[in-house]
């Protein structure tokens, strides 16, 4: 016979979830009822009631195994010896004893219970079980009655919370319309008999059941069959939609808008595909409990398994898997919104979900442990459930934890200089050095000592420093009679401005002035007196024959200085009083390129830098003047460009070059191969840009064209 399952106790599991009636609840005493309604034999004999199986997934204990009481009394009464149930009539339990007739043995009352087995065929004809259908046929039945739809069996019960009523259904059963549970109703539908299913209909693409108020429980019965053994059902949902392009549906399998909905074990919703919420089971506004059973391979827009609003309580074995998002492959199983969470209420052995939280953030409670369970320890049951997302994990409290690497912020670093010497030069001068630990420009200045500090214009660009280099700052005509303070103040390109360093030069440590020598004066020579040589005779100029030629500035010579001396430092030279700065030549060679065949006699300018002995040393002043000076050209004929493959080493008697191997036609090989600069254009034989040779140019149009040849300057 079938047997029922412990549908209170579900919903008593469910009063966790706090969103359901508290006028569903009974107490679990009497909840202990089963799936299938007692069904009554001819003769006003009664069927005994089926006694909950110990595995039943819906009971949150397992209760003793009690006997039949006939169907007027409200109690049961605890059965000490097993007996044997009619063949064919539904059954919970291996031994339960007719009330009316007490076994005192299992085989003593095997025989005379088959002998009543023709009892159900008597007069009562409407009371006789209908035959088992054939494979695949449908078959709806409540009690003894059968219906030919789900929505007609749902809407002529209405069942108790301690008595709900059972829709036991075997084979392919489809629904064309939604199946509704109303608020007031009690309502199981089970399998009661394997490779059960629930299918659409042709055509039919909205919510397969909605549950509006009233409690709800897919689940499954058991058979005693034939041979003697007890087959459990199993039931399929399937939301699939034959014969559609898309395979879309407008409605999940389960719609739970009030009231509460239970899935149990033996029982799989798959298949449904909608661009809406929850392809398997979507709930806003009801309960939810999933006490076993498997959800897998629907698709939705958010919770392609179960998409809820509020609490889902779990226990048991369940499976929530291989769903996704629809027109995506990312999992998308169980999706809480809405500050909706899990809340176990017993173990979880051999169950696998995968679940996230929509808008989710770390710290988030997602699952939580029902008060007074002790059969497993929240970090247990967390360990069952998979995060959807790699964005978070569920900690060991339930809560979301990011995964995102945290990059902490760097602490900015503050612009710092330092002051790392100082010292004086001279009675008047001094030398400061400092670093600074970022990229920026300084500014510096001076003020008697006690005045107030400078103001800088750091609207001006200062000197550029580079950061953790140091650099140095030489000061100059420095107040001879009062003690000095330098302050320096560095910028960064940030706009950061670090605080003003003060330098206080020790005083006692100033060098004295010099006294000067008695009866000498100052030695301040003219420019002028600047000497060029190595340009005296006159130069053969042959395509690609070049001469160094020597400058000794103006008081070089002065090897005893005093205070006040000058003398003069060449600086560059160029073929105009005021040259461009591409036409300033910092070294000393000259010569042709194509040659110069024409006597003719050039000015050459060389400009000087004037400097003046403080007492200690050479200092350097702003003062930049120039001496004109001429070189000649020797008349020449030029047949063939002279190669000479060495240096000038002098003239002969009648004034031409003689090079090192004597041979006037030598090679010329390349000069310049330590020279600084090249182009792309045409270059002079040191490969500086013929662009830069344009006043030389001009000349070269009168007398066959020179070339002025750069060398590097040497230090002063």
């Amino acid at each position: 016979m079938r047997r029922k399952q412990l549908y209170a106790i579900v919903l008593a599991g469910a009063l966790t979830v706090s969103m359901a009636p508290t006028s569903v609840f009974a107490a679990e005493e009497a909840a202990m009822q089963t799936i299938d309604a007692q069904a009554e034999s001819t003769g006003g004999e009664t069927v005994p009631e089926a006694a909950p199986e110990a595995e039943n997934t819906a009971a949150t204990q397992t209760p003793a195994a009690p006997s039949g009481t006939p169907e007027s009394q409200p109690t049961q009464t605890p059965s000490q010896e097993p007996s044997q149930t009619p063949e064919g009539t539904p059954s919970a339990a291996p031994s339960e004893t007719p009330a009316e007739t007490p076994s005192p043995a299992p085989e003593e009352t095997a025989e005379p219970q088959a002998e009543e087995e023709p009892a159900p065929s008597e007069e009562e004809t409407e009371t006789t079980p209908s035959p088992e259908p054939e494979e695949g046929q449908a078959s709806i039945q409540v009690g003894e009655t059968s219906y030919t739809s789900l929505n007609e069996a749902v809407a002529a019960v209405t069942g108790t919370a301690e008595e709900p009523a059972e829709i036991l259904i075997t084979g392919d059963v489809e629904i064309s319309e939604t199946v509704s549970i109303a608020s007031g109703k009690f309502v199981i539908i089970a399998a009661a008999a394997e490779n059960t299913t629930i299918k659409r209909a042709d055509g039919f693409t909205g919510a397969m059941f909605r549950v509006e108020g009233g409690n709800f429980e897919l689940g499954t019965g058991s058979i005693d069959s034939e041979e003697g053994e007890t087959v459990t059902g199993s039931l399929t949902v399937d939301g699939d939609i034959e014969n559609s392009d898309t395979g879309l549906a407008d409605g999940s399998i389960v719609a739970v808008t009030g009231g509460t909905f239970a899935l149990s074990d033996g029982v799989t919703l798959s298949g449904n595909m909608i661009q809406g919420n929850g392809g398997a089971i979507s709930n806003t506004g009801g309960n939810v409990a999933l006490y076993g059973g498997t959800i897998t391979g629907n698709q939705a827009g958010n919770g392609g398994g179960v998409y809820s609003e509020g609490v889902i309580a779990v226990r048991g074995t369940v499976n929530v898997s291989s769903n996704t998002k629809y027109g995506d492959v990312a999992a998308n199983n169980i999706v809480l919104a809405g500050g909706a969470s899990i809340n176990v209420t017993g173990a979880l052995t051999g169950s696998s979900m995968g679940v996230q939280v929509q808008d989710g953030a770390a710290g988030t409670q997602v699952v939580t442990l029902a008060e007074d369970v002790t059969d497993v320890t929240l970090a247990d049951a967390v360990s069952v459930f998979t995060y959807d997302s790699a964005d978070f994990t569920i900690g060991e409290d339930g809560t979301l934890v990011s995964t995102a690497v945290t990059t902490p912020t760097p602490t900015p670093v503050p612009l710092k200089l330092t002051g790392v010497s100082m010292e004086w030069t001279g009675p008047n001068s001094a030398r400061i050095t400092c670093i600074s630990n970022k990229d920026g420009w300084y500014y510096a200045g001076w003020v008697t000592r006690g005045s107030e500090p400078p103001t800088f214009d750091l609207e001006q660009e200062g000197v550029k420093v580079r950061a953790n280099r140091e650099f140095t700052i030489d000061l100059t005509d420095l107040d001879p009679e009062n003690p000095i303070d330098v302050y320096v103040r560095v910028k960064d390109t940030d706009n950061n401005l670090s605080k003003k360093l003060l330098f206080q030069l020790n005083e006692s440590e100033r060098p004295a002035n010099p006294t000067p020598t008695p009866g000498r004066e100052p030695i301040i020579p003219p420019v002028t007196d600047s000497v060029v040589t190595g340009l005296e005779q006159p130069l053969a100029f042959y395509p690609d024959v070049y001469y160094d030629f020597t400058v000794t500035g103006a008081g070089s010579d002065n090897t005893d200085p005093i205070l006040g001396d000058v003398r003069w430092v060449p600086l560059y030279w160029g073929m105009s009083s005021n040259p461009s700065m591409d036409n300033r030549h910092v070294s000393w060679r000259i010569g042709s390129e194509a040659g110069i065949s024409a006597a003719g006699t050039y000015n050459l300018y060389i400009f000087f830098q004037k400097y003046e002995f403080d007492g200690t040393q050479w200092q350097a002043t702003d003062v930049i003047e120039y001496a004109t000076y001429q070189f000649r050209s020797q008349a020449i004929t030029i047949t063939a460009s002279p190669t000479p493959t060495s240096t000038i080493v002098g003239y002969d008697e009648n004034g031409n070059p003689v090079y090192s191997n004597n041979a006037v036609d030598g090679t010329v090989t390349e000069a310049g191969s330590g020279t600084t600069s090249t182009t792309d254009s045409v270059s002079t034989a040191d490969e500086s840009p013929i662009g830069t040779m344009s006043m030389l140019a001009a000349v070269s149009l009168l007398a066959g064209g020179y070339v002025i040849i750069r060398k590097r300057k040497k230090e002063i």
